[in-house]
């Protein structure tokens, strides 16, 4: 994954603050570490522990990174972020896991038998592009639209969880009761927009974004 550094330029580009950057990334690599006062738990009416078995659940789902990206767990973390640092905390969110796959260019690969590590300033204009292409509409716009379906007979645990953490802020939630109970979660209009908005910084902020992981990544392992 590219390295905090490389996060923390690319953020200052985009006009996100040190702090909100540093402690989004800390949010999605190590899951904090979360206080109980980080976690808002919603219809506290419901719970007869003021949600403390809830919070627990939830720190143990995000103490680590997710390279997979697991829904529920990018949910959860996606809440938690705007929870503690508002619209901006969210771009920072889509932005990091934009860069986190630009990994393409920083992974060893292997060449007719030799190991090489690829250079961004090597890709031709529309190499770029297509990479370009694939991080933006394969991995932002995969997240910014899923819809999360639950059935509380199937999943009861992340059922009651999902319910007490995520909130209409960041989330559009449909319940459907006509054969059981089941949730449906997706990211709302709101944090649609913001997506977007995290796409046209990438596009337009292309070439800016190649000579930081270049400077960042590329250079550092050759020193």
């Amino acid at each position: 994954m590219p390295s905090w550094k490389t996060h923390r330029e690319v953020s200052e580009l985009y006009g996100i603050g040190k702090e909100v950057c540093k402690d989004v990334s800390r949010i999605i690599d190590f899951g904090y570490p979360l206080n109980d006062e980080d976690i808002k738990i919603k219809h506290l009416e419901y719970l007869s522990d003021s949600g403390n078995e809830i919070r627990e659940i939830i720190k143990n789902l995000v103490r680590s990174h997710d390279d997979r990206r697991e829904i529920p767990r990018f949910f959860i973390k996606a809440q938690i972020t705007y929870d503690k640092f508002g619209e901006e905390g969210l771009k920072e969110f889509f932005l990091h896991h934009a860069l986190d796959c630009l990994n393409w260019y920083t992974t060893p690969r292997t060449w007719f038998g030799e190991q090489i590590s690829v250079k961004p300033s090597d890709l031709t204009r529309w190499q770029q592009r297509e990479i370009s292409i694939k991080v933006i509409y394969d991995n932002l716009y995969k997240w910014r639209d899923y819809k999360l379906r639950l059935s509380l007979s199937e999943s009861p645990e992340l059922c009651m969880v999902l319910y007490h953490i995520l909130t209409p802020d960041v989330f559009a939630i449909k319940e459907d009761n006509s054969a059981g109970i089941m949730m449906q979660y997706e990211f709302n209009d709101r944090v649609r927009w913001l997506v977007d908005d995290v796409k046209t910084f990438i596009q337009s902020n292309w070439s800016r974004i190649l000579e930081i992981i270049e400077e960042n990544e590329i250079l550092e392992k050759a020193d």
